[in-house]
């Protein structure tokens, strides 16, 4: 049979061998791979016949290719071309032949009396058992077909007892992890909780913190603000972020204020237009704060001004966001019970009371209603008794602002009492404050004229008609009267 190059190098390869191994190196290696690999020597293994078939052919490709090489005459050839060596034989041949069949010989009787043996062994064993059987009597027989069936019976219990027990087990082994599983999650599912609630404390805490402070630097500001310190407004506005809109306490924020202020909704415009501080007002106009914005008493920083009698700060608004525009006039309406006239009599400042009548801040009606306040009993004490003045300068500023309502409104002063004649000093006295009096109408005419044309530049303008009493009407009025609509 031909051999080729490819066939010679495969069979090296089967062998695990290099090319160009001696003949020597194939025999011993092809032993020791026999030995190893024959079927008898891994019998589960259904592909160990193939094996040991292919490590044959292997071998005896190499041994012919091998054999032949070492003749005296060398035969060159090609890969593709073949050559046949079936007729070249050695000694070496015969004798490795010799061992090959001495060697399967021994395996093939090794293999052949272990088979005889099993057999032999199996056959005793069904003779032995054979006669045991036909030496037993019925009886016997039925006896121990009795007890193989009762030990079957009580197998069989062992068996449903053990199934029971395994599955009782299981069952118990299943409810333990259900519950080691439950409570993993719920320890996990509380560890969250916790952890969660503890974040959220935290949180809180910080947030907490975070308002406090807040709170204190804008109280601080505030109290800055009551103490004419603006350069501390203006920081606290500027650089702490204080809003410059709405009252001193924060809503929600009311838990951290110790002392409350007696109006909430004061704003620091209120606080700045009650001290008279322009350049502060008009700084905290440029700066976010709502001058619509309104304290407890519906009043807005204009009306503080008024009631406070600080005629710069007046003047500012008059000057930035004037009455007559419509989208500011909401500054100079009023929602309490006091117009604006009313909170100009109670600053007792008679230039004040001018400058609204000149502006025309109030209705016929509210001209009406401020001058009854003003003559009766109640008016007159609470404007003549203002604390930390002398009674003779709120008298004074009493009866020039009553001249600037008479000359504005064409009102009448109040009669003077009756006295009796049988109390001469008593009378004296009256008849002395009725002529201090009227020298009092007559001088505020031209002061408050004075006054109010030196406010803003503006003149004023002539008086009123002639008055008809205190409580039922008055005379032809005053063009810088606003009237009722």
């Amino acid at each position: 049979m031909p051999i080729t190059l490819a066939a010679i190098r495969e069979a090296y390869a089967v062998l695990g061998l290099q090319e160009g191994a001696s003949l020597e190196v194939v025999k011993s290696t092809y032993k020791q791979l026999a030995l190893r690999t024959h079927p008898d020597k891994d019998p589960n293994n259904p592909n160990a016949t193939a094996q040991f078939q292919k490590l044959g052919e292997a071998y005896n490709v190499l041994s012919k290719h091998l054999d032949t090489s070492q003749h005296s005459h060398h035969y060159e050839y090609d890969s593709d071309e073949y050559y046949d060596s079936d007729d070249d034989f050695s000694e070496e041949d015969e004798e490795f032949a010799a061992e090959r069949d001495a060697y399967f010989r021994s395996l093939f009787e090794h293999i052949f009396y272990r088979a005889f043996t099993s057999y032999s062994h199996a056959r005793f064993r069904r003779e032995y058992v054979r006669s045991r059987r036909q030496e037993e009597s019925n009886e016997e027989f039925q006896e121990r077909v009795r007890q193989n069936r009762e030990e079957q019976d009580r197998a069989e219990q062992r068996r449903k007892r053990e199934a029971q027990i395994r599955k009782a087990r299981a069952e118990e082994d299943r409810e333990k992890e259900r519950i080691a599983a439950e409570k993993r999650q719920r320890a996990k599912k509380e560890a969250k909780q916790a952890q969660a609630e503890s974040e959220r404390q935290k949180a809180e805490t910080a947030a907490r913190k975070q308002r406090e402070k807040t709170q204190a630097t804008r109280s601080a500001v505030f109290a800055a603000a009551r103490k004419g310190d603006a350069s501390r407004v203006k920081k606290g506005v500027w650089e702490e972020d204080v809003d410059a809109a709405g009252g001193e306490i924060k809503p929600g924020y009311e838990e951290f204020v110790k002392l409350k202020p007696k109006d909430q909704r004061e704003t620091l415009l209120h606080i700045a237009s009650s001290r008279g501080d322009r350049d502060l007002v008009e700084w905290l106009d440029a700066h976010n704060a709502d001058i619509e914005e309104r304290d407890s008493q519906g009043h807005t920083s204009f009306h503080t001004a008024v009631h406070h009698g600080q005629i710069p700060v007046m003047n500012y608004f008059f000057e930035n966001h004037s009455h007559k525009d419509p989208d500011t006039q909401a500054i100079y309406t009023t929602r309490s019970s006091k117009s604006t006239l009313t909170l100009a009599v109670e600053s007792r400042v008679p230039e004040v009371v001018q400058i609204v009548l000149d502006e025309g801040l109030c209705s016929t009606q509210e001209a009406n209603d401020t001058w009854s306040w003003m003559v009766s009993a109640d008016g007159r004490q609470a404007l003549v008794n203002k604390a930390g003045q002398s009674s003779s300068d709120t008298l004074k500023a009493y009866d020039c602002i009553m001249a600037l309502l008479m000359q504005h409104g064409g009102f009448t002063p109040p009669s003077t009492p009756r006295v009796s004649c049988s109390n001469k000093d008593q009378s004296r006295r009256s008849s002395d404050n009725q002529i201090d009096r009227d020298e009092v109408f007559s001088d505020s005419r031209p002061s408050g004229a004075s006054s109010s044309s030196s406010h803003r530049g503006r003149g004023q303008g002539r008086g009123g008609g002639r008055g008809r009493g205190r409580d039922r009407g008055h005379g032809r009025g005053n063009p810088h009267i606003r009237p009722d609509s």
